[in-house]
């Protein structure tokens, strides 16, 4: 593709939106939505603890109070994880290997 997003994971996201639309379920979307919240917001804030405990941190990693943001942050975390319950986690969970699968079937293509 000429953005760099592999077709098959576009897909399998597809299909599996598709799915979970036919199914009628906004209880299990949003769970599943929630879990899904967390992967891609947890790794720019451990990156800040890391980069915070080296002291490298420069000026582009500026955070206000961060010995409350980054707490917060993290509870939050783990409150929405917990938040979404098993169904949720497991949705999530297989959500992601779908999408895993499917960009390892679009590499395959030449």
């Amino acid at each position: 593709a000429r953005t760099g997003a592999p077709w098959a994971s576009l897909l399998v996201n597809a299909l599996l939106l598709g799915i979970l639309a036919t199914a009628g379920s906004v209880a299990r979307a949003t769970s599943v939505g929630g879990f899904l919240d967390v992967p891609h917001f947890l790794p720019p804030v451990l990156a800040l603890v890391v980069l915070r405990r080296r002291q490298e941190a420069g000026p582009e990693f500026s955070t206000p109070r961060p010995e409350l943001v980054v707490p917060v942050a993290l509870g939050a975390s783990a409150l929405l994880v917990v938040a979404t319950g098993i169904s949720g986690a497991l949705g999530g969970v297989a959500w992601l290997a779908a999408g895993l699968v499917g960009h390892r079937l679009a590499r395959l293509r030449p």
